[in-house]
C-alpha cells in the first residue's frame, strides 16, 4: 500500500518531536491542539495506519501519548494535592477569623 501523499512520515515525526516538547514543557494547550491534529489525521486518513511504511512512527507516536498521559495525570495529581492542601489551608484560615471576631 503506498503512503498518502498527505500523511508522511516526516508530518508524523514533527508531530510526535512536538508533542515530546509539549510534555516537557507541560505545555497542556499545545498537548491539546497536537490531539486534535492526530484525531484529524485518523479521521480523514484512517487508512494511514495500515500503511506499513509508516507503522514505526505511529508506534513511536503511540509511545509519546502514553508518556504524555503518564505526565499529564502526575500532574492532575500532584494538582489536586496541592488544591487540598489550599482548602485545608482556607478552611484553618476561616476557622481562625471567626476566633478572632468572637474575641472583640
Amino acid at each position: 500500500m503506498a503512503s498518502n501523499p498527505s500523511v508522511t512520515g516526516a508530518l508524523i515525526r514533527q508531530i510526535t518531536k512536538r508533542t515530546q516538547k509539549a510534555v516537557e514543557l507541560k505545555d497542556w494547550q499545545a498537548l491539546k491542539q497536537l490531539d486534535l491534529k492526530v484525531r484529524e489525521i485518523l479521521k480523514n486518513h484512517p487508512e494511514c495506519l495500515k500503511d506499513p511504511a509508516l507503522r514505526p512512527e505511529f508506534d513511536r507516536l503511540k509511545a509519546t501519548y502514553q508518556r504524555a498521559s503518564r505526565t499529564l495525570n502526575e500532574a492532575i495529581n500532584t494538582t489536586k494535592v496541592e488544591l487540598e492542601s489550599i482548602q485545608s489551608q482556607q478552611e484553618r484560615a476561616k476557622a481562625y477569623q471567626t476566633t478572632m471576631t468572637m474575641d472583640f
